[in-house]
């Protein structure tokens, strides 16, 4: 097996993000785990809301028809969806009863029959698949200027701030139907080269990451190059303060390193998002501008005594929190509700918020 990573060349002015190779450590780290037989695992807990809806769909369709009780049943009985309670499922039966785009309607009995849009969609190929093709999105700028375009995905949350085309930019509106983003120039250093992906891999992922920068040894099956890298990144690691510190200050930004993956880091961008701070996903670390440093502190001292915002201010905070297939047929109550379950977990914060702390003061500038 081989695999192939680019990282920038290093400058007096490469970014530390750059600097830190994340690409090959984490490129690395993914082999080595590999090695030792463990492998990413999927995503268990998830609501499915999307899924659940097709497979209403599907089942009122082979039988001719179900009870409500009889369509619950066969969820509880199966255990197929068992995070989501009776309550959430009859929400669910309600939107899908919305008489603008039915997908169901029901019978003088109580029968539940195939609505106006459950027909479409039983009638095409989409009935076949509950699974959503990854979708990209058109960014331009306020006024019309085209920019690119960014995975779906990486829309994160209203205001957030983006990397794109060597800039940083503010997200100002999304239009799902038009997969189109506008943004604006938003003020700020210059931004990584390499920009990896808006949140970090999975914790797994990220703890392996941490012990390959903090250890002296060197995988056997590395080429020269590799090494190199691997070398590079751990005396940027080190010449940055990581060893010690988990927030440090980079011309006009702070780089906030929780060493956690997605879930968690979205959780804390969220969180500081909801209490007013610019918080920029970037891979790795989260991003702060430097005149906000002052107001990190209490705010992480308010998380580590569990003075939280709610878990509905949080996904407030999410621009597009339709995902999967069927999402866009879910009230906004329900896509709240999958949000909070499938997104955040506001119980973390605590632990997080008192492992940056002790990097709060005095601030560490990195070359």
């Amino acid at each position: 097996m081989r695999l192939y990573c680019e990282e920038a060349e290093l400058t007096p002015h490469t970014h530390p993000l750059d600097a830190l190779r994340p690409r090959t450590i984490q490129t690395i780290a993914m082999a080595s785990l590999m090695l030792r037989g463990w492998n990413e695992p999927a995503e268990g807990e998830r609501l499915h809301l999307s899924t659940m809806l097709h497979q209403t769909i599907a089942l009122i369709k082979q039988h001719g028809g179900m009870k409500p009780k009889a369509l619950w049943n066969v969820f509880e009985t199966g255990k197929l969806f068992p995070h989501v309670d009776v309550e959430t499922f009859k929400a669910l039966l309600r939107s899908m009863a919305n008489p603008k785009a039915p997908f169901i309607e029901q019978a003088p009995d109580g029968l539940l029959l195939p609505g106006r849009a459950g027909e479409k969609l039983l009638e095409g190929r989409e009935a076949y698949s509950v699974f959503t093709t990854p979708e990209e999105y058109q960014v331009s700028e306020a006024g019309g200027q085209l920019l690119g375009t960014i995975p779906q995905s990486n829309v994160v949350a209203t205001e957030q701030l983006l990397i794109l085309a060597g800039q940083r930019w503010r997200l100002v509106h999304v239009n799902r139907e038009r997969h189109h983003i506008t943004v604006k120039r938003a003020m700020g250093g210059h931004p990584p080269q390499f920009s990896s992906a808006p949140l970090g891999p999975h914790t797994g992922i990220i703890r392996e990451m941490l012990r390959l920068y903090l250890s002296l040894d060197y995988p056997v099956w590395l080429d020269d190059k590799a090494r190199q890298f691997l070398a590079e990144g751990r005396k940027a690691f080190d010449g940055l303060g990581l060893r010690h510190r988990s927030v440090i200050q980079h011309d006009d930004e702070v780089l906030i390193f929780p060493w956690a993956g997605e879930r968690a880091q979205r959780t804390l961008m969220l969180a500081l998002l909801a209490r007013g701070l610019d918080v920029v996903p970037m891979g790795l670390p989260l991003s702060l501008p430097s005149s906000q440093r002052a107001a990190l502190g209490p705010v992480l001292e308010d998380f580590a005594q569990s003075k939280l915002p709610g878990p509905a201010t949080m996904v407030a905070h999410i621009q597009d929190k339709a995902h999967d297939k069927f999402d866009h047929a879910l009230p906004p109550a329900l896509l709240e509700e999958s949000a909070i379950h499938d997104q955040i977990t506001p119980d973390l914060l605590p632990a997080m918020a008192r492992q940056l702390l002790p990097s709060m003061a005095p601030p560490n500038v990195a070359a």
